[in-house]
């Protein structure tokens, strides 16, 4: 029986090439495209999922309060970790984590720059997943002064992993290690990925006091089983108040919670969080996207299927005379749909393998299908055809097996205004997806216009900077400073503490007592950077009351700070100048300007020459330069120059600012140009199946339109005539989808500070852009069926 409808089924394909192209077209394309979907889902969900006994892995987090600001961070000093472990039993496996960009260099060979160097305990082997090729790792960072590498810097560094175990290797130019195990590069699905880890005891031997007593370290735990993270961090206060007696928690709450490993991927981006960082917003959008996609395709089938009733009307009839059940004409039906899926897998298969690299390179990932070493991918992807076979095929299977064999058998059968409803409702749908989808896809672009445009309060033209960072040595700063003015091109140079970029925690904070406007005090929590006096004329940011910050004042180097607009507003000051905040005072107040991207609102901050003292430290090393336009290579190969006579430990980092903040948004420019071309793919397979339905909605009426030009209806009437249903499908796909489509872009522009507004205009457009596409869709069966000679189609009548 089988093998009868499969013939059936194959015969039925090739008798209608036309509908069985739309459908086996748009079921491929839809299948492809939620298949890249899917790949790209999967691997954003399977982050750190790698590690063994994830469930058990955790990052410690710490929540605090003070004064009147709160902030999750990442960072602990380095005593807490050994103290939470020997007071918790529940705490099998704990080992602290510190970033660090550095150089290694092995014997006389080109210095190699990284800045995914992670120094971290032994017991990090015990906690995260890494594959050894050479070399212990359970014995690796226990070792005297001893390095693990990854293979990519092993091959770099050795030409091969096995070379490298146990030979010397420079750590900026200072330590000597001894390579101690290679292992396998970290999976990219990971939101750590370091490049090398170094024993961490080799940083608390190199700077003693500051490892002791700098909070600094991320903390990664591993739980014994069946123990609850959410009972562990209420015993955590308890220890954190023991070991910790520092001036910076006083008067503080302090909070821990425990993010499971395989979630700290699409978590939000925390204060010093160092590791990479996904939407999840996002990955629902896109899954939503992919069931949409294959949902249309399935539609299209439906509609076609329940459209061309008439035509298998008689063959329904006959095959009830001649004793065929309802449930095997069922069967049959559902078969052809199947028959039909599987093709379009098969043909999916191969648009996806061929399409991959292309979307790989669009999405920044490493994607791949491995029909070997994931033997269920196969079976999953025919149960997936099949679904889909059963989705589209059911609804035309119960409607034309229905078909009562009296009826059609005397040519009084037509199809009923319930079925055309229904065809009607789906065509709405699918136009209801198309808008939804235009209006996001624009909506996304004039948002990326919109933060590329938008002015920062700053003049970034030609604005350079570099990091200038010698851990030893600060007091260099003012001849590097003088070095870089000699070449004509530079214009204008400032060193500061400011980053200016998109990062996490790179202020300084302590808690002040603020005069407020009627005199009293309150105690904050106030960020402030360190500054030269140059920085606002070289950056264009004006100082719109008060005066600028004076080296020759001895008083500013401690006593003085200027203040942002943001700051003024916080303490409602009519009058900010003078006013005092702890023991500083307010001497000016600078225009508001963004230090970092627009997903983030302007914060109030102070700015301070910082004490005289703190110039021999390396803390203003940010450096910014005016550059000439005219000589802006010249200028660039000056400031290399700069920097390799100081012979310093990290890699040339010199970038344009306004290029730095592009990049910034360089994740979300990424993800709407997927949202872009699949709203392409999602309107084609839409007006692929109204192309269809138009196409046999014509047939279906060409004698009345052969009478309608006999009566003297022209080209004209005739088109609109077939045109008017569909446009009213199309006003009516947009009442729903505007609201829908608004609901979905103010959700997603919530997560930028500033944001475009969303405008009416934005609407009309999407929806008079779907309504042209149908109309040309339409119209061109539409204008063919018009043209027919009358004589032809109703001489047999």
């Amino acid at each position: 029986m089988l093998k009868n409808y499969l013939k059936i089924a194959i015969r039925n394909l090739l008798r209608n090439k036309v509908y069985s192209l739309i459908n086996v077209l748009g079921l491929a394309v839809g299948l492809t495209c939620a298949i890249l979907l899917f790949l790209y889902i999967q691997d954003e969900l399977n982050y750190d999922n790698y590690h063994k006994d994830a469930a058990q892995v955790f990052r410690l987090e710490q929540k605090v309060r003070k004064a009147d600001q709160e902030e999750t961070s990442v960072y602990f000093k380095a005593d807490l970790i050994p103290n939470l472990k020997r007071a918790l039993p529940e705490i099998k496996q704990a080992s602290r984590v510190l970033y660090s960009t550095s150089s290694l260099r092995a014997g006389k060979r080109e210095k190699v720059f990284s800045r995914d160097i992670y120094y971290a305990d032994p017991s990090i082997f015990q906690i995260l997943t890494y594959q050894p090729i050479v070399g212990d790792l359970q014995k690796a960072l226990t070792q005297p002064n001893s390095i693990v590498l990854t293979r990519e810097l092993a091959v770099r560094l050795y030409n091969t992993p096995k070379l490298a175990l146990g030979q010397p290797l420079t750590l900026n130019d200072d330590f000597t290690l001894t390579v101690a195990a290679v292992i396998e590069d970290v999976p990219t699905n990971s939101h750590l990925r370091p490049k090398a880890l170094v024993a961490l005891s080799v940083f608390a031997k190199a700077s003693p006091e500051v490892f002791k007593n700098y909070p600094m370290y991320s903390t990664y735990v591993k739980l014994a089983k069946n123990v609850s993270p959410q009972a562990l961090v209420k015993k955590m206060p308890a220890v954190f108040k023991k070991y910790n007696k520092g001036s910076w928690f006083k008067g503080a709450t302090v909070d821990f919670q425990l993010s499971p490993i395989d979630r700290i991927y699409l978590n939000a981006p925390l204060k010093r969080d160092h590791g990479s960082h996904g939407d999840r917003k996002l990955v629902y959008i896109f899954m939503a996207v992919a069931l949409l996609i294959v949902l249309i395709a399935c539609i299209n089938y439906m509609n076609l299927a329940t459209a061309r009733s008439i035509e298998r009307a008689k063959e329904v009839g006959i095959r009830k005379v001649v004793g065929s059940h309802r449930s095997q004409l069922i069967k049959q039906f559902i078969i052809e749909a199947i028959t039909l899926s599987l093709l379009a897998l098969v043909i999916s298969i191969c648009m996806v393998e061929l399409v991959l690299p292309l979307f790989n390179q669009l999405s920044g990932k490493q994607l791949a299908i491995n029909y070997i070493n994931q033997p269920l991918v196969i079976p999953i992807l025919v149960g997936l055809a099949i679904f889909i076979g059963l989705l589209s095929g059911s609804y035309p299977a119960f409607v034309l097996s229905a078909f009562k064999p009296v009826l059609v058998l005397k040519g009084k059968f037509s199809s009923s205004r319930k079925g055309a409803n229904t065809r009607r409702l789906l065509v709405v749908f699918q136009f209801s997806v198309s808008i939804i989808m235009v209006i996001c896809t624009w909506a996304v672009y004039q948002q990326m216009q919109y933060v590329r445009q938008k002015k920062l309060g700053f003049n970034q033209d030609q604005l350079y900077k570099v990091v200038f960072y010698d851990p030893k040595d600060g007091k260099k700063y003012n001849t590097i400073k003088q070095q870089l003015l000699q070449f004509p091109g530079i214009t204008k140079v400032t060193n500061t503490s400011l980053r200016m970029e998109e990062w996490y925690g790179d202020e300084m904070s302590s808690t002040e007592e603020v005069t407020l406007e009627n005199g009293n005090r309150t105690k904050s929590e106030i960020s402030y950077y360190l500054v030269t006096p140059d920085f606002f004329e070289v950056i264009g940011v004006p100082i719109v009351k008060g005066r600028n910050l004076d080296t020759k004042r001895a008083s500013d180097y401690a006593k003085s700070i200027i203040v942002n607009e943001a700051f003024v507003r916080k303490y409602n000051w009519s009058n900010p100048i003078g006013k005092q905040v702890g023991s500083a005072k307010v001497v000016g107040v600078v225009k508001d300007f963004h230090t970092k991207s627009l997903y983030q609102t302007i914060q109030p901050f102070a700015m301070s020459l910082g004490e005289k003292s703190l110039e021999q430290y390396s803390i203003k090393k940010y450096f910014f330069m005016r550059l000439h336009p005219k000589n802006i290579d010249q200028s660039i190969a000056h400031i290399k120059k700069v920097w390799n006579k100081y012979n310093l430990k990290t890699q040339f980092n010199g970038r344009f600012l306004d290029q730095q903040f592009a990049k910034a948004y360089e994740a979300d420019q990424r993800r709407g140009q997927i949202f872009l071309i699949f709203s392409l793919l999602t309107i084609f397979i839409a007006e692929l199946g109204l192309f269809g339905l138009a196409s046999f909605n014509a047939l279906q009426r060409t004698k009345e339109i052969g009478i309608r030009k006999v009566l003297g209806a022209s080209i004209q009437q005739i088109l609109l005539l077939l045109s008017r249903d569909f446009v009213r499908l199309v006003l009516i796909a947009s009442i729903i989808a505007f609201p829908i489509a608004y609901y979905f872009m103010d959700q997603w522009l919530q997560s930028f500070a500033y944001r475009t507004p969303i405008h009416w205009s934005l609407f009309v457009l999407a929806g008079l852009i779907t309504l042209l596409i149908a109309l040309l869709t339409v119209s061109f069966q539409s204008v063919r069926t018009a043209r027919t000679n009358p004589v032809e189609v109703l001489k047999n009548e």
